[in-house]
């Protein structure tokens, strides 16, 4: 007799399982945030606070700003999902859902038990505190989720761990947003990447192809994730206020920022290995002090910040002394 051929049963599902399983379905709570990639990196010391001290893994939802930067958001110990806004998540039902402020003012027709929205209260002023802190304060106020000092520093993006490298290379980010965002770009990167290779370091230019700077290994171009994979290989970094100066930032790498006309005491990440130089002159930032004149493209004040100033931080980074986390110069 020919043996019967039969489906093996399948195995059983364990509790554990299904209890993970129910968990990522019934995903209690969502949040919206801001799709800049700066916006989206200074929410993520909250998105992990909030995770942790609740002891779930939250969705998010993100008006994005950039094609193929939501897995900026996704690390799966936090997040179970990340949606754009045209995605599914506003089909879904939550328990809580909480909008940052950096979302916007739209009034997404959201749908849960409960939603709140950070700008319906005043109390938070941004400018007035760092961008990372408003988020943390923001939970902590409108959701009763506390947060520690520590929790300021904690970014991430994705899943990325950046591990210093064996050899010294030092990557650039020459640019930034277009418009009278221009302002923030400081004049002087090939000077010191000229001197920096004449001392023997290799130095890189990462962003858009536009913001080569002349000389350096090119590694610019490609997908926002390509581009993270690539600055893993980067001992220290040195970027204008800027999307990438936060991708950095969060990836761990030790970073001179160079602030201009915008405001460092609010912009510059929190991480232990972030630095910066800045201008310590009456008018500035601008962006703060005088709005218009910075959105009329004409402040130029960045080119102020002197090659030798930037050379002395920089020159401290690379000899692993501490120094200040901020140097104020004229």
């Amino acid at each position: 007799m020919d043996a019967v051929m039969t489906k093996p049963s399948p195995a059983p599902q364990r509790s554990s399982d299904l209890a993970a399983i129910v968990k990522a379905i019934e995903a209690p709570m969502l949040i919206a945030v801001g799709g800049g990639v700066g916006d989206m990196l200074h929410t993520t010391p909250m998105i992990r606070n909030i995770s942790r001290r609740l002891g779930i893994r939250v969705d998010l939802a993100v008006s994005e700003e950039y094609p193929k930067s939501l897995f900026l958001l996704h690390n799966p110990d936090y997040v179970n999902a990340v949606y754009g806004l045209r995605q599914v998540s506003l089909a879904r039902s939550y328990d809580t859902i909480f909008v940052s402020h950096f979302f916007g003012a739209a009034r997404v027709p959201f749908r849960a038990k409960r939603v709140v929205w950070s700008r319906a209260r005043d109390k938070f002023w941004v400018g007035a505190v760092h961008e990372t802190i408003f988020n943390l304060e923001s939970a902590r106020e409108l959701l009763g989720i506390p947060y520690d000092d520590a929790d300021a520093r904690e970014y991430y993006i994705g899943d990325f761990i950046y591990r210093p490298p064996k050899e010294s290379l030092i990557g650039l980010h020459a640019g930034c947003k277009s418009g009278h965002w221009l302002a923030k770009r400081w004049p002087h990167f090939s000077t010191l990447a000229e001197r920096l290779m004449q001392r023997g370091y290799r130095v890189a230019s990462f962003g858009t192809p536009d913001e080569y700077v002349e000389g350096t290994e090119n590694r610019t171009g490609g997908t926002i994730r390509e581009m993270c994979e690539a600055m893993l290989a980067c001992s220290h970094f040195i970027a204008n206020d800027s999307g990438v100066m936060n991708i950095a930032n969060a990836l761990g790498i030790p970073l001179l920022a160079i602030f201009g006309p915008t405001d460092v005491k609010t912009l510059l990440p929190l991480r232990s290995t972030s630095a910066a130089i800045a201008l310590d002159k009456p008018c500035a930032p601008c962006h703060r002090k005088n709005p218009p004149l910075f959105g009329s493209g004409q402040c130029s004040c960045i080119g102020d910040i002197s090659l030798a100033a930037v050379e002395r931080r920089l020159n401290a980074m690379l000899a692993g002394a501490p120094g200040e986390r901020v140097v104020f110069t004229r």
